[in-house]
């Protein structure tokens, strides 16, 4: 608003509240603050570990074998493969996912939440 300056604001009543209430309200959200700074760092604390934990499951192979063991560097058996170019457990198979299920179809329709919800994928 061109007319809208110091002087018009400096006539506006503005309620603050009380110092110790000021102080009070100030000191929650610090505390909110930190509580989501806390947990976005346990978030990608929480990431990083699934990564290397998919990363030794199926990239390495390391996932644990009958005996709790990496199955790789414990000696588990392993084959070439020529469709991924490279090694895998043996007794592993590559599959196309339209082999592993008959249909696959948007699936049974679930109650959703006001702000929308997600698709389902059911394999018949």
């Amino acid at each position: 608003m061109p007319s809208l300056n110091q002087k018009t604001l400096d006539r506006l009543p503005v309620w603050l509240p009380e110092k110790d209430l000021q102080v009070a309200i100030a000191s929650l959200l610090s505390s909110i603050d930190k509580k989501i700074e806390l947990n976005n760092h346990i978030n990608a604390e929480l990431e990083a570990m699934a990564k290397t934990l998919y990363d030794y499951w199926f990239v390495q192979f390391d996932f644990p074998d009958a005996n709790g063991k990496p199955n790789k560097t414990s000696g588990g058996k392993m084959v070439y493969n020529p469709a991924l170019k490279r090694e895998m457990p043996e007794g592993w198979d590559v599959k196309k996912l339209v082999d592993l299920a008959s249909v696959i179809r948007r699936g049974i329709s679930p109650i959703y939440t006001e702000e929308g919800g997600i698709p389902v994928l059911e394999a018949v």
